[in-house]
């Protein structure tokens, strides 16, 4: 059997990474999640999945001498875009909610955070909050041809702002 020079075992090395792991705690799944649309109330039953939105600032780029560059953190980028999927009932909520968001030209808060089993509830510091959302849906699949498949809209979200401090639920 080939073996590479200079490979060996370590199982003590493996076990205690292994411990260290569990040792951190119980992992979050990304299956449980509540998300709230102003004047939507049922979103929260309706949706099955959620993009949390990105973080994060512009970069401020300067080039000095000799070509060399720095970069610093600018303002944030607070315009956001995400994605959130729907299903569909037999009573057409999901589609009707999307008209009237969409075409009535509203722009919904939406909130969101993870829910643990554990913790019975809201999990700490998983929150955010988008501000003034701007909806936009793709084309919703429907086929004659998968008689178990959903109908499940898809929505692209732009947030004006995204709060991520001080929205722990």
């Amino acid at each position: 059997m080939a073996k590479l020079e200079g490979q060996k075992a370590n199982r003590e090395f493996e076990k205690a990474n292994w411990v260290k792991n569990q040792q951190v705690g119980e992992k979050l799944t990304a299956n449980t999640f509540k998300v709230k649309v102003d004047g939507f109330e049922n979103a929260q039953f309706l949706v099955r999945a959620f993009q949390y939105p990105a973080m994060g600032t512009a970069d401020v780029e300067d080039f000095g001498q000799g070509g060399l560059g720095t970069t610093q953190s600018g303002p944030t980028e607070n315009v956001q875009e995400f994605t959130i999927q729907f299903v569909e009932t037999i009573q057409g909520e999901s589609l009707l909610a999307l008209k009237q968001i969409i075409l009535g030209d509203t722009q919904p808060n939406v909130e969101f955070w993870a829910e643990s089993k554990s913790l019975g509830g809201k999990v700490p510091n998983s929150g955010c909050r988008a501000l003034a959302t701007k909806w936009r849906t793709d084309a919703a699949d429907f086929s004659t041809e998968d008689p178990v498949a959903l109908v499940k809209p898809a929505v692209t979200i732009k947030a004006g702002w995204i709060e991520h401090e001080g929205v722990d639920y």
